[in-house]
């Protein structure tokens, strides 16, 4: 049986990534999403003592995505009100430790105040979200209007990932708008610039505009 990995009071990460990796591991362990809620970074804590750079942070919190902030009003009669979270407790803080070497896990709370669930998690925004790749191959799907749950099915088939029509809709909007938006910048440099433009496509499949343009002086 494969030991599930946890974070506990004290324990010791030579780098942000590999504090950042812990926090993923437990997140999908334990059905959490967790957000950072509060960094200070080495950089802005204007602390004398040295300090691997490799940490990156001086004190971070990470915290159950239902944890939000509170408002706070600047005026007395504005009412203080949560946002949209539910003010979740489970939380895990790090804090550069003593030496300088490590963050530490300074305060640790895995207890949820609302349902969570596999099901649950794997519905949440964060954990649908796809790879550049596979979202290039939604978006050629789309634009040969292919069947939405056949694409639906094909994404969870290949990623393992939930992927919801309402989120193949978005991406086909967002596309549209994304290359309207791109052919209007690409006129406007043709018509009043008289520039010679060309749309280019990079490793990531992002679309680019040429920068090597031909202007031509308006007398």
């Amino acid at each position: 049986m494969t030991e599930i990995s946890m974070v506990k009071i004290g324990d010791r990460f030579s780098s942000f990534a590999d504090a950042k990796k812990a926090i993923e591991e437990l997140g999908e362990n334990t059905y959490t999403t967790f957000w950072k809620r509060d960094a200070r970074t080495i950089a802005s804590s204007k602390i004398v003592r040295p300090i691997e750079s490799s940490l990156i942070y001086y004190q971070l919190l990470y915290a159950c995505n239902p944890g939000g902030k509170k408002f706070k009003g600047s005026g007395k009669k504005i009412r203080q009100s949560w946002t949209f979270k539910e003010d979740c407790p489970e939380h895990v803080r790090f804090k550069a430790s003593s030496d300088g070497k490590a963050l530490e896990a300074t305060s640790v709370q895995m207890k949820h105040n609302h349902v969570t669930s596999k099901v649950l998690h794997a519905h949440n925004l964060s954990q649908r979200k796809l790879s550049s790749n596979m979202k290039e191959s939604v978006k050629d799907y789309l634009n040969m209007k292919a069947n939405r749950k056949m694409i639906q099915q094909k994404v969870q088939e290949s990623t393992g990932k939930i992927v919801t029509l309402q989120d193949l809709r978005n991406m086909k909007i967002s596309d549209q708008s994304r290359k309207e938006n791109l052919d209007g910048c690409l006129n406007i440099l043709k018509a009043k610039y008289g520039a010679n433009v060309a749309v280019l496509r990079d490793e990531d499949l992002t679309d680019l505009i040429s920068e090597d343009f031909s202007f031509k002086v308006q007398p």
